[in-house]
């Protein structure tokens, strides 16, 4: 569990006191009007994190050897429960470690052996909010 009045000294919060939570799209494109660069703000912002740490291999990031998923090495595994057990206590292991912004509720995990492919419910909080948030992702083995 996340140390919430640590948050709460972190979190930048708006005119409207909500708290505000921000990451920069991948492209770095720059708004037409303002041409300031575009973000994600608040939950958008969190389900990208959490998409980024779950598609990201440990060793995969410089400096930062301990951050990561490693789920790509289970999905050329049998599509077995077993398998979806693993992979679901993987996601929520990594949630808890690396993205403090959020708190997980539920990892559903549905194996797909036609497309293989495993789509992948999360349902969580982000801190200092109640309503929860889902995000879907397919996993699809690389060919």
């Amino acid at each position: 569990m996340a140390d919430i009045s640590r948050i709460d000294r972190i979190t930048r919060t708006e005119k409207t006191g909500e708290p505000y939570y921000s990451d920069f799209y991948n492209n770095f494109n720059a708004h037409p009007q303002n041409k300031r660069l575009v973000k994600y703000v608040n939950e958008e912002s969190v389900k990208r994190s959490i998409r980024n740490l779950i598609q990201t291999d440990k060793g995969e990031r410089f400096f930062q050897p301990e951050v990561g998923c490693n789920i790509r090495s289970l999905l050329f595994e049998p599509m077995v429960e077993t398998t979806s057990i693993r992979m679901k206590d993987m996601i929520e292991d990594t949630i808890s470690k690396f993205e403090k912004r959020a708190r997980v509720l539920s990892v559903e995990i549905y194996p797909f052996e036609a497309r293989q492919a495993y789509d992948v419910f999360i349902v969580f909080e982000v801190i200092n909010n109640v309503n929860p948030v889902t995000l879907n992702l397919t996993l699809y083995r690389a060919r």
